[in-house]
Formats: structure tokens, C-alpha cells, sequence
């Protein structure tokens, strides 16, 4: 069940990382893979570009939902493993 939620909360995060960069790196006349790293932390030009795309009024996106769904991913992996579960 973890694992299905982890793969779950990972996807989203992927999911409103490619929106929210690629709606403001398709306004500024960037590409999606210029802002690959803001997809695992923020950096100085992450957070320049956050605030930019935060004006708008758009949620802004946070590493920090990646993150969440790796940690809970890894628990649930785990678990399964020391279970000895098919």
C-alpha cells in the first residue's frame, strides 16, 4: 500500500514539476530540460524562477513533494522486503 502510495505522491511531483516549469520555461522562451535540477532541489535559479512563476498566482512547485514521495516509496519497499511478501 506504501508503495502504491509512493509512486503516487512521485508521479504528482513529476507531474506538477513539468507543469509549473514548463508552462514558465515555455513563457520565457526556455526549455523543460534547462530546469531539470529544480526538480530535485532549489537552487538560486530555481527559486528566481519560483518567484517569478509564484506571481502569477500558479502553485509553485517544491522539491520537497519529490522528496516525500521517494521517502515514503523507500519505507514502503522496505517494509515489503522484511515482510518477505510476494
Amino acid at each position: 500500500m506504501l508503495i502504491g502510495f509512493g509512486v503516487g505522491l512521485v508521479a504528482g511531483a513529476v507531474a506538477w514539476w513539468a507543469g509549473f516549469y514548463g508552462w514558465l520555461a515555455n513563457e520565457l522562451g526556455g526549455s523543460l530540460s534547462e530546469v531539470v535540477p529544480c526538480l530535485l532541489v532549489s537552487d538560486d535559479t530555481c527559486a528566481l524562477l519560483a518567484g517569478v512563476g509564484g506571481l502569477t498566482g500558479r502553485p509553485v512547485y517544491s522539491p520537497v513533494a519529490l522528496w516525500a514521495g521517494i521517502a515514503v516509496l523507500a519505507i514502503g519497499i522496505v517494509l515489503h522486503l522484511r515482510r518477505g511478501a510476494p
